[in-house]
C-alpha cells in the first residue's frame, strides 16, 4: 500500500554494514544505485567475495540477503521497502571468525557512511562475545559508542537487537543497547 502511494526510497541514501554484497549481476539489483562501497576487512573498494582475500564462499551471503530485503526490486517477486534509494555498502563482518576487530571495522564503517552522506544505516550485526550483560548499558561497547556518535550527527541507525534467545545470552547485543 505504501508503494501504491508512490513512496519508496527515492531521495534517501542508505548505508549498509554487513558481510559483503554480491549485487552486480543479480536480477533483483539491476536498478540498484550504489554510490560507493568499501571493504574494511581487506582495505579495498570491493565488497563482493574476492579469492585474493581468501574470503569464505559464504562471506557476502548475509549482506546480500539484507540488501535485497531492503533495496531489491524484481516486479512481481521482490519489492524492498527502500527500492529507489541510493546505497553505500560497507563490508565490516568477517564470517570466518568472531573477533573484537570486527567492532573496529563496524566503527570505521559507520564513520565512513556518515561522511559519505548516509541518511539511514542498516546493520544486521551485533556483538556480545567479549562483553558481559552489564556492559549492555548504552555506553560501553565500541560499536554502541560509534553508533551514538553517528546518531548525534543525524544518522538514523536501524540495527538488529540480536538473535540470542536460543543461546545462553538471551539479551540484546551491542550496538542495539544504545
Amino acid at each position: 500500500e505504501v508503494h501504491d502511494l508512490g513512496l519508496d526510497g527515492s531521495g534517501v541514501i542508505v548505508g549498509m554494514l554487513d558481510t559483503g554484497y554480491d549485487y552486480k549481476f543479480h536480477e533483483a539489483f539491476s536498478n540498484l544505485d550504489v554510490l560507493a562501497e568499501y571493504d574494511f576487512i581487506n582495505d579495498d573498494s570491493t565488497t563482493q567475495n574476492e579469492p585474493k582475500n581468501n574470503d569464505a564462499s559464504s562471506q557476502h551471503n548475509h549482506g546480500t540477503y539484507t540488501l535485497s530485503a531492503l533495496g531489491g526490486f524484481k516486479e512481481g517477486q521482490l519489492i524492498g521497502p527502500a527500492y529507489g534509494a541510493k546505497f553505500l555498502l560497507a563490508k565490516t563482518e568477517d564470517v570466518r571468525s568472531e573477533t573484537e576487530i570486527e567492532e573496529d571495522y563496524w566503527a570505521a564503517g559507520i564513520e565512513w557512511l556518515e561522511r559519505q552522506g548516509a541518511d539511514v544505516v542498516n546493520s544486521s550485526l551485533g556483538y556480545n562475545d567479549w562483553y558481559t550483560y552489564a556492559d549492555m548499558d548504552g555506553r560501553t561497547a565500541v560499536t554502541t559508542i560509534a553508533a551514538e556518535k553517528a546518531i548525534a550527527k543525524g544518522v538514523v541507525i536501524v540495527n538488529s537487537m540480536g538473535n540470542e534467545g536460543n543461546n545462553l545470552w538471551k539479551h540484546m547485543i551491542a550496538p542495539a543497547d544504545g
